[in-house]
């Protein structure tokens, strides 16, 4: 009768243990992402959204080289210009997400492109979101394309936030040449250390985070432990501005420094205390605002 007891406790915590690691799996690449019209409601309520309903935009939309197609929106320059910047948005959120950024590079001459994620906003859902090991690779077509629609002589920079951020600094291991200028706003150095703050957050083992990896790796392709950033910025030269939230919470402040140090080309880092994870922005606009200007007449931009 012990025996027996004792066998199905065992199992009771093997199913619990299978549980954890699988559902932890689907949060990451399976998350419930946020619908377009709830990205539209968080965004347009910041001081941020202020004219975009009214600036002329149009659709601008992208096929990838593997057929996948990327929704997107094209905001023109207020007066002719050369100068381009693609916005990418952040885990499990939509183009929307840029909206705030937009007047700061208007304001700057930029004609500006903002893009959903694979598996996000508006385009097809319900695939892998891979922490940016596909979107990197997404956005170096995205990049391929901005040329082959607006000529070979345009000055283009990125801008992204989160995972768009860690997307827009592992791209330049593709497209180094194509890119003038980052502006990181919020992204991870290392995706198992992301991962692994994750598991902290929630009060998981560390050896059980190995699990997942492992298992996410097995199941899904996942190489989470290969993807860091710092290594990829070693060996870039490209101008890169840091910023980020003193507050964050869901990436570390720390992460920012991490990136800055391992940064072998131009670059500065601006902290915008009391702000949130990809709250920076909304925080201390004017700061944010003073930094970017700064940063793009220090390159000549």
């Amino acid at each position: 009768m012990t025996l027996i007891i004792i066998l199905t406790i065992l199992i009771i915590i093997y199913i619990a243990y299978r549980a954890i690691i699988n559902n932890t799996i689907k949060k990451v690449c399976f998350p419930a992402v946020r619908s377009w019209d709830e990205t539209k409601e968080i965004e347009s309520k910041y001081e941020q959204w202020d004219d975009y309903d009214s600036i002329l935009k149009e659709d601008l939309d992208f096929t990838l080289d593997d057929g996948y197609l990327i929704h997107g929106t094209f905001i023109k320059s207020k007066e002719e210009s050369n100068k381009y910047i693609i916005l990418t948005h952040g885990f499990r959120y939509s183009r929307l997400g840029g909206v705030k950024y937009v007047n700061i590079f208007r304001n700057l001459g930029y004609n500006i492109y903002l893009y959903d994620l694979r598996n996000h906003g508006q385009n097809v859902r319900g695939g892998i979101i891979s922490m940016g090991e596909q979107e990197h690779k997404d956005l170096a077509i995205i990049i391929d394309r901005m040329y082959e629609k607006f000529g070979n002589n345009i000055a283009l920079g990125l801008h992204g936030e989160s995972l768009g951020a860690f997307s827009s600094l592992y791209v330049t291991k593709l497209r180094a040449d194509k890119i003038k200028f980052i502006i990181e706003d919020c992204g991870y150095s290392y995706t198992r250390d992301e991962l692994l703050h994750q598991t902290n957050r929630q009060k998981l083992p560390k050896w059980m985070y190995y699990r997942i990896e492992q298992q996410a790796r097995k199941k899904y392709n996942q190489h989470w432990a290969d993807m860091d950033a710092k290594k990829v910025l070693k060996n870039c030269t490209i101008p890169i501005l840091f910023i980020h939230g003193g507050n964050d919470s869901f990436t570390p402040p720390r992460m920012a420094q991490e990136l800055y140090d391992a940064h072998g080309g131009y670059k500065n880092i601006c902290i915008i205390e009391g702000a949130e994870h990809a709250q920076s922005v909304v925080t201390d606009y004017k700061k944010y605002k003073k930094a970017v200007n700064d940063f793009i007449t220090n390159i000549n931009m």
